[in-house]
């Protein structure tokens, strides 16, 4: 009675610890594509869509570029410097497609 009692708490033991493990399995990598691109987006709480025509409304909402009033072209670049080395860095040239035609 006494090894089949050890033996199921060892196989308890065991088996709780292989599923604890596999938890952190199941955690997507690649975090930092969530980081902010631009701080003026984070300023606004992330409700960047509602300005169109902009640069930086290519990474938040692509559609809303073709709805801007600006006769210039547009250009953004950003670098976000994080802990542990990350580093977000970010390029976008707007060019209104009139000029191309």
């Amino acid at each position: 009675m006494k090894i089949k009692l050890k033996f199921g708490f060892l196989t308890a033991i065991l088996l709780v610890s292989v599923l604890s493990f596999n938890l952190l399995a199941a955690t997507p990598g690649l975090q930092y594509l969530k980081l902010p691109v631009f701080a003026t987006s984070e300023a606004m709480g992330g409700a960047y869509t509602a300005l169109p025509g902009d640069a930086p409304a290519v990474f938040y909402n692509p559609a809303g570029i073709s709805l801007g009033e600006r006769e210039y072209f547009s250009f953004s670049a950003g670098q976000n410097n994080w802990i542990e080395e990350v580093c977000k860095r970010s390029f976008v040239f707007v060019l209104p497609s009139h000029i191309l035609t």
